[in-house]
C-alpha cells in the first residue's frame, strides 16, 4: 500500500514530500523510482542485522534501515525492519509490517519539508519506544 503526502490529485508523486509503502508491490516500486530516481530499499535489505549496513549515501540520498520494535497495550513485541529514504525532495518509508505510529504521525502532521517530516516520523517512533521501555519496567 503506498500512501502519499499531501496527498495529490493527479497521481503525480513527485509533489509529494512523504511516501508511505506497506509492504510495498512491484507497481508501487516502479511508480516511486520512476518519480524520484531513487531506489526503494527491499525486504531483505532493510532486515539486515549488521549495523554497517544500515546507513548509506546513494546518489545524493540518505538510505537507512532501523530494526524497530512495535506493540500496543499488551501484545508481545513485533520485530518491524524499515527502511528510510531521505533526499532533497522527497522521505521515503517503507515497511512490511502495519503500525499505528505511521498512521498517527501522517494525521498529526502539517506535512513540510521531507527533512521535517522525517524527524517527526522519528520523534514518533523514539516515543513510541520510550512507552514500551516505560511499560516494560513497571511489569518487572
Amino acid at each position: 500500500m503506498l500512501r502519499a503526502f499531501p496527498g495529490t490529485t493527479d497521481n503525480s508523486l513527485t509533489q509529494a514530500s512523504w511516501i508511505d509503502i506497506v509492504d510495498p508491490t512491484p507497481t508501487e516500486i516502479a511508480a516511486f523510482e520512476k518519480a524520484f530516481s531513487l531506489r526503494v530499499p527491499v525486504k531483505e535489505e532493510v532486515s539486515e542485522i549488521e549495523t554497517t549496513s544500515r546507513l548509506q549515501v546513494e546518489r545524493g540520498a540518505l538510505y537507512m534501515t532501523a530494526p524497530l520494535i512495535l506493540a500496543t497495550g499488551d501484545e508481545p513485541w513485533i520485530a518491524a525492519p524499515t527502511g528510510f529514504v531521505l533526499s532533497k525532495t522527497v522521505f521515503l518509508t517503507v515497511r512490511f509490517v502495519q503500525s499505528a505510529i505511521f498512521d498517527s504521525v501522517s494525521k498529526e502532521l502539517n506535512v513540510g519539508s521531507p527533512t521535517l517530516v522525517y524527524v517527526c516520523v522519528l520523534e514518533g517512533l523514539v516515543d513510541h519506544m520510550a512507552d514500551l521501555l516505560e511499560a516494560s519496567s513497571q511489569g518487572s
